[in-house]
């Protein structure tokens, strides 16, 4: 628990247009992954800038600080909505963030990952020791990287057929199981941010009906990303809809259908107090990450 924290940061001669970016960098033992936010420094007679590209990395009192903050948030919902908060599941999002971050919040006690990218968590597997964690795909998966992602344990992001039944194939390939969520897409022409991935409401029962019956898949529950608003209030309706779906297809036949993933930082309490069994939960842990081209306080920012 004494891993320090701080700052790592590089300089380089490059154009303007890369102000704003960001860089990736692997570390010099070959660990991944580093991502800085850049921002100009010094600008040359040539036209070039001296770029400075920062990245903030947590210490271990850091975050078990934020995570003991984070628990007792998730305590007072749950007790708010009449639950036991030992029923929700924490996953720490740690897209981003190198290898070191993610073994000092498990040395925290963390033990469920939430990653965005395949690749980016393939490359971080290697220099991981942690023997009781599970890792979960949260972000979109492309059919063609189904059969590099058989180091996570779940798969929160199921959205079509065909995504599902490439994934049972590398699954018994591989000769596991996977627990999966089926993604719902809210379709709401007036919010400003919706979300393109997913399943409709509509048709969720007819996905949830197929992937049952996929010998390598275990069908576990639902998750979302609703539209985003400023105010969590404003995702209230959207985690109303997605439990009051998931209780009509368990009623329909499919009771394994217990986990609802829905919630992130801004909005996580009131996800709790709809019937959330998954929070998805980074920034609120470790504190902000870059997000290039992202609005502030858009999803992508506050995971």
């Amino acid at each position: 628990m004494n891993r320090p924290g701080g700052f790592k940061v590089v300089f380089f001669w490059a154009s303007s247009s890369l102000i704003g970016g960001s860089l990736r960098l692997t570390s010099h033992s070959g660990a991944p992954v580093y991502h800085f936010r850049l921002v100009p420094w010094l600008r040359a007679a040539s036209g070039k800038i001296l770029i400075l590209g920062i990245m903030r990395m947590p210490s271990a009192m850091e975050i078990a600080t934020n995570l003991g903050r984070v628990r007792d948030q998730i305590a007072t919902s749950a007790a708010r909505a009449g639950r036991d908060p030992a029923s929700i599941r924490l996953i720490a999002v740690t897209k981003t963030f190198p290898p070191g971050t993610i073994q000092a919040a498990y040395e925290c006690g963390l033990r469920e990952f939430g990653e965005n990218r395949v690749q980016e968590f393939v490359e971080k597997l290697p220099h991981l020791n942690l023997p009781e964690a599970s890792f979960h795909l949260i972000g979109h998966l492309q059919s063609n990287k189904v059969s590099h992602a058989m180091g996570f344990a779940w798969i929160q992001t199921v959205d079509s057929d065909r995504l599902a039944r490439r994934l049972n194939e590398s699954a018994a390939a591989a000769g596991k199981a996977l627990s999966v969520l089926i993604q719902i897409r809210f379709d709401d022409p007036a919010a400003p941010h919706s979300i393109r991935s997913g399943v409709s409401e509509s048709e969720a029962a007819a996905l949830v009906c197929y992937v049952a019956s996929l010998e390598h898949l275990k069908l576990r529950g639902l998750m979302t990303l609703p539209p985003f608003t400023t105010d969590p209030e404003g995702a209230r309706p959207y985690f109303r809809r997605m439990r009051e779906l998931r209780d009509r297809i368990r009623r329909s036949g499919y009771p394994q259908l217990q986990e609802l993933s829905m919630g992130m930082t801004h909005d996580f309490p009131v996800a709790i107090e709809e019937g959330a069994t998954m929070v998805r939960i980074g920034t609120a842990i470790f504190g902000a990450r870059p997000a290039p081209g992202a609005p502030a306080g858009s999803p992508t920012g506050s995971l």
